[in-house]
Parts: structure tokens; C-alpha cells; sequence
């Protein structure tokens, strides 16, 4: 049986890397940087038009994990928008199986003032456009916050991580505490097999991929008090909104998948009980 080939764009950032580590026993897997450092081969999306990395390449399953959270609007844009689109555009011929990485920001209440989030759900919008009018088959994986105990989602994750930073550390623990607003987590591992999933069995369309827990800010900082021991007492409220965002019900096709993973009280656990950045 031949292998198949998967082309992980964005391969060495946090989701990629781990997507490579974990696809690389059972498929081809070709990673991409925008320089080339620490990936099998460099490559810009907005030059995807004149790139010939595709038929060198010639994968199955292309995934995009290629993002911008900024600084600024124009960051953004630029890499969510305008480079994914030229991507999309010069994909929409080809008959791969393409899977991109989103988040469910694209659909939060707030996303008109994050630039992140409404950059995404633009970008996404351009997917949905170019697979229908073109033979590329996508799909788009909505997560929820996506964390890993070992420290590699500090750049996206900065509040999780200063929290569990500080239980580790005993130092003090502000919370915002003004309309307490529900948010949801996934560990690494889980967002992995959830692609992995969706490339086995050919997964098509959009689907939000969420844990069935969600919490608060309190909730959660209070959670990570008990795990890391941590005197709760010493937590210091702060009377402010957290960003709203809607957490949609998860899709379906990824229920079973999700109920299978390892409970997230396991992973914020891991999270607080080892230095940042030890890796399991």
C-alpha cells in the first residue's frame, strides 16, 4: 500500500509541530516555514501561485496551520487574508484534500474587535468560496482554545500560562470577575487527532471541534489552585469582563474522538505540575 503524503504548512509553529511529530510514523510528512528553518522546505503562501512546491511535493492532504494573531490589523490581514487567499485561489484546481486550522474566535460574539478573529473568519469565508468553485475538497476545523502543559502555546495562550505559571510559583493570582463568561479548552494532543481523524476518513466541511467542560476564568483559575496546590484564599478578583465569544455544540463527526482523549482535568494537572516548557 503506498503511503500517503501529508504537506503541513506552517510546520514548525506550535499546532504544526505537534501535528508533524504525530503524523510522521504513518504518513510522508512535508513541513513548511516561511524561511525554510527547521522545516523539509521553505515557502511563502502568498507566492503560492508561482510555486512549484505542490507538484514537487504532490501531496494528498495538504493542512494549513499557517497563522497571524498580529501585532495589529494589518499583520493579520496580511497573513489570514491575503496570503491564505492567494493560496486557496491557486489550490482551487487541484482535487487534494485540504484541511485548515481555525478557531472558534472566527464566530466569537467579539470577533469585530479582535483582529485575529475576524481576519480568520474572512479567511475561512475565502476557503468556503474557492472549494466551490473548484475541485479542492475542504475542510475547516474550528478549536477552542488550544493549549499544550509543556509550554508551547505561551505566545497563544499568554493568560492560561501566567496562571498556571503563577500556582507553580506561589506567586499572586488575579482573575477578572465582572460577567463571568465561558471558555473552553483542548490540549494539543487532542486537536492532533482530531486532523488526524479528519484526514483518515476524509472529513469534509466546517466543524467545531469543542470539549464538552467549559469554565470561567475564575473556574478555571480556582481548578488550577486545587491541581497545582495552590491557597485558593490568595486569588485576587479583578472587576472585569473577559471578551464574550460563543461556545458552539461539537460537531458530530468528532464527539466520540473527543470523549476518548484524556480528561482535561488530567492535562491542566500536567500544566501546573512541571516547569514550562518540559515536554512529555
Amino acid at each position: 500500500m503506498t503511503t500517503r503524503t501529508v504537506l503541513i504548512l506552517g510546520g514548525t509553529g506550535f499546532v504544526g509541530s505537534c501535528l508533524r511529530e504525530h503524523l510522521r510514523s504513518k504518513y510522508r510528512v512535508v513541513a513548511t516555514s516561511r524561511s525554510g528553518a527547521g522545516a523539509d522546505r521553505a515557502f511563502e503562501l502568498g507566492d503560492a501561485a508561482s510555486s512549484t512546491l505542490f507538484d514537487e511535493v504532490a501531496p494528498d492532504v495538504i493542512v494549513n496551520c499557517t497563522v497571524s494573531y498580529g501585532p495589529g490589523l494589518r499583520e493579520c490581514l496580511d497573513v489570514n487574508v491575503r496570503q491564505a487567499g492567494a493560496l486557496y485561489l491557486a489550490l482551487r484546481e487541484r482535487p487534494l484534500h485540504f484541511i485548515q486550522v481555525s478557531s472558534v474566535s472566527a464566530t466569537s460574539e467579539n470577533r469585530s474587535s479582535s483582529d485575529y478573529g475576524f481576519t480568520k473568519a474572512m479567511g475561512d469565508d475565502l476557503l468556503t468560496y474557492a472549494t466551490a468553485h473548484g475541485d479542492l475538497v475542504a475542510t475547516i476545523l474550528r478549536f477552542s482554545q488550544i493549549f499544550d502543559a509543556g509550554g508551547r502555546s505561551a505566545a497563544s495562550q499568554p493568560g492560561l500560562h501566567a496562571w498556571a505559571s503563577a500556582v507553580r510559583g506561589g506567586e499572586p493570582l488575579r482573575v477578572f470577575d465582572h460577567e463571568p463568561r465561558k471558555r473552553s479548552y483542548l490540549p494539543v494532543e487532542t486537536v492532533v487527532r482530531a486532523i488526524e481523524h479528519a484526514i483518515e476518513n476524509r472529513i469534509r466541511g466546517t466543524h467545531d471541534v469543542i470539549a464538552a467542560e467549559s469554565y470561567t476564568p475564575l473556574e478555571l483559575v480556582h481548578l488550577l489552585a486545587e491541581l497545582g496546590g495552590y491557597d485558593a484564599a490568595r486569588i485576587e478578583r479583578v472587576d472585569r469582563s473577559a471578551a464574550a465569544y460563543v461556545i458552539p455544540a461539537c460537531s458530530p463527526q468528532f464527539e466520540v474522538l473527543l470523549a476518548q482523549q484524556e480528561p482535561l482535568r488530567r492535562a491542566f494537572e500536567r500544566l501546573v505540575s512541571r516547569p514550562e516548557g518540559e515536554r512529555s
